[in-house]
């Protein structure tokens, strides 16, 4: 009689307490598989960065690569234009002496010609005098072979 109520009585505690148990299993299984679930999905978006990112470095080596280039082709133009801007300082300091040595030379030429017409002019003026002394001369004789 009393003996097995207890028995009883223990029986059902443990039954009871081996159900609270794999309640909390089950939930603690539960709460590992959402953990789980939400690991994989952290691991899967992490993925995603991962491949963003190596296609960002890809376009970023590509973009350095084309920078690169730009300012290989910029250096270069400007070594052409630096070797023009020579050429044009050479050939315009040419220009210009050239120009000096003209200038210098027409203005000798200049003071030469008119070295040279001053000298005819006297030459003229000297014909001039010398024809109208004989003009007087002859006048005079005629004047004297007139009387």
């Amino acid at each position: 009689g009393n003996c097995s109520v207890e028995v009883k009585d223990r029986y059902y505690l443990l039954i009871d307490r081996l159900g609270k148990v794999v309640r909390q299993q089950a939930e603690q299984e539960r709460h590992c598989l959402k953990n789980a679930r939400s690991l994989r999905n952290d691991l899967l978006s992490s993925q995603i960065n991962i491949e963003k990112c190596k296609m960002k470095h890809r376009q970023d080596r590509e973009l350095i690569h084309d920078l690169k280039r730009v300012c290989d082709e910029a250096k270069e133009v400007y070594e052409k234009a630096l070797q023009s801007e020579r050429v044009i300082v050479y050939e315009s300091n040419r220009l210009r002496a050239a120009h000096d040595d003209a200038t210098k030379e027409l203005n000798e030429r200049e003071e030469s010609t008119l070295d040279e017409i001053n000298r005819e002019l006297d030459r003229l003026k000297n014909t001039l005098n010398i024809m109208r002394d004989e003009e007087a001369e002859l006048a005079e004789a005629f004047r004297k072979d007139g009387t």
